[in-house]
């Protein structure tokens, strides 16, 4: 029992540790504003956060992220959940986010495809592109 406890207390270690300044991580590139597309440990981790000032960097969309967008009122996601095949989408709503947000309020999803086409024509959400990979 007591290793399990361990175990968990040095995931919880890592995963809080994965996106504070000075990580060492396998992917990270701005996408706009304080958003940055980033992976601690493989691609399989690719996520966006907001980063703070301090460089830290709170994640706002999990998964695997394989297409992105954003304008002025969005940030968008597609991804590819752990252990799934299907697509789903999330946006972060930037007037309800910030360093201190609840994203609760900000980040929206995960909407089905079907449901995500709603959600552009209702909102305005931006539909997600590709992304490209680095070379």
């Amino acid at each position: 029992m007591m290793d399990v406890a361990r175990c968990a207390a040095a995931a919880a270690a890592f995963s809080a540790a994965a996106c504070a300044p000075g990580a060492i991580l396998f992917h990270d590139e701005p996408i706009d504003g304080p958003y940055r597309l980033r992976a601690v440990a493989d691609a399989a981790d690719l996520h966006i956060c907001y980063e703070r000032r301090n460089g830290a960097c709170d994640r706002r969309i999990p998964g695997r992220v394989f297409a992105i967008a954003h304008d002025e009122d969005f940030v968008v996601a597609a991804v590819r959940p752990l252990n799934e095949t299907e697509k789903v989408f999330y946006y972060v709503v930037r007037d309800f986010d910030g360093p201190r947000a609840d994203v609760r309020y900000a980040v929206r999803g995960p909407f089905e495809p079907d449901d995500f086409v709603k959600e552009m024509r209702e909102h305005g959400v931006p539909a997600p592109n590709l992304i490209a990979p680095r070379r």
